[in-house]
């Protein structure tokens, strides 16, 4: 960890606590750009055993990537989603799975920062625990002889392999749906993650059957939507959706940008044997391919630049978005997957047949976007149509406000 850094997690109130910690971008990013050769190195090994290598968790950790959202309060770095978008392009530069574990434990170590206090203490109290978060399936709350026990079953627990922490959902015996803190140690990993892409993220299914938890180690639900209570940080007045698709998002985009660089880097290979092309970088038609995609996968960044800091600005200001500005960002987010999209496509046209060997790295980021890029949070069409109800003026929408 860099100077800067290491002095801003030492001294977490050294700074001012009402913006995020912008001067600490420009280190973040190197530190993740730095990365690159090795998690190249690592993401094959990473995809064929299903989880990211210890040691490039290490290497990521020490650039502070896991701290990034976490509040000041509990000595975190206080990082703005922007700067996490960015971290995580460039770490999905190198190895998209990696990227997708730095962002799940940071929209994890979030929503433990919006739990009760003794849960944040509970989690960031001795030292910052890394969290995963799965939210598909369910299970039961109950008390038992003067214990609390929970039962259940949740999939899609993306970094399980990496976390201290599994944050998972459970309804109560008031019938209300808990936050429930299990420490991993009590819980079963089952296989279950066999895909297609992002095969390294360990996105795998949690399994409790009795598992003990004190009265610290859950809340409502509830307050994922609320501001949290006595909140002087502008990550307590973020709202669920857009700051959890933003490094998300920033996934994709690095993912796209490996690709690109990587077919690139084949430009002088032979071009399609009955032209008369030496390399495929004298075609015209190759040449403004490029320059057409380079140009949309910047578009796509820079309309990820502008919704998270329009998020990040609302939550300085200590202001809600509205429901129009929320389904504008969401929009968006379904453009930038629209543009990026086009861009994976025609980089594997120019690979030819050879980007689908599965020594050519391209066929593992090609497959790393789509799988990502499927998840709900990206949903296209959805997006469309939450925003023309907005504008349109409906009242009944078809994706509750919160989930917008």
């Amino acid at each position: 960890m860099t100077t800067m850094l290491a002095d801003a997690a030492a001294n977490p109130f050294g700074m001012a606590d009402r913006r995020f910690a912008h001067d600490l971008h420009d280190d973040l990013i190197e530190g993740a750009r730095a990365l690159r050769p090795l998690l190249e190195r690592f993401a094959a090994q990473n995809e064929a055993s299903g989880r990211v290598a210890d040691e490039v968790i290490k290497a990521v950790g020490a650039t502070g990537a896991f701290s990034m959202a976490v509040p000041r309060r509990w000595g975190g770095l206080g990082a703005s989603s922007r700067t996490m978008a960015l971290y995580c392009a460039e770490i999905g530069k190198g190895c998209p799975s990696t990227a997708w574990v730095v962002s799940i434990l940071n929209s994890t170590a979030w929503i433990g920062s919006k739990t009760s206090e003794p849960m944040q203490r509970k989690i960031f109290g001795n030292e910052i625990g890394k969290i995963c978060g799965p939210q598909v399936g369910g299970g039961k709350l109950v008390q038992h002889g003067g214990q609390h026990l929970v039962t259940g079953k949740w999939t899609y627990a993306s970094a399980c392999y990496h976390a201290d922490w599994g944050l998972v959902p459970a309804t109560g015996e008031d019938g209300e749906v808990k936050l429930v803190l299990l420490p991993m140690r009590d819980v079963k990993i089952e296989h279950s993650w066999d895909v297609s892409g992002m095969r390294g993220t360990g996105s795998e299914t949690l399994v409790a059957a009795d598992v003990r938890v004190g009265s610290d180690q859950f809340c409502n639900k509830s307050v994922l939507g609320e501001i949290t209570q006595g909140g002087s940080e502008p990550s307590d007045f973020w709202q669920s959706i857009p700051v959890l698709r933003a490094k998300a998002l920033g996934v994709l985009v690095g993912t796209v940008q490996g690709l690109f660089d990587c077919v690139v880097r084949g430009k002088d290979k032979p071009y399609i044997y009955v032209t008369g092309y030496p390399r495929r970088c004298d075609s015209p038609v190759y040449q403004a391919a490029v320059g057409e995609i380079a140009c949309k996968i910047a578009a796509a960044q820079l309309l990820l630049e502008e919704t998270t800091g329009l998020a990040d600005q609302a939550a300085e200001n200590q202001r809600q978005l509205d429901m129009v500005e929320r389904s504008m960002i969401g929009a968006k987010a379904g453009l930038v997957t629209e543009l990026l999209s086009h861009c994976t496509d025609r980089l594997m046209d120019l690979s030819g047949s050879s980007g689908f060997a599965d020594v050519n790295a391209a066929q593992r980021y090609w497959r790393d976007y789509h799988m990502g890029s499927r998840h709900i949070i990206f949903n296209r069409d959805l997006a469309y149509e939450v925003l023309g109800q907005r504008l349109l003026g409906f009242e009944d929408m078809i994706v509750p406000p919160e989930r917008v």
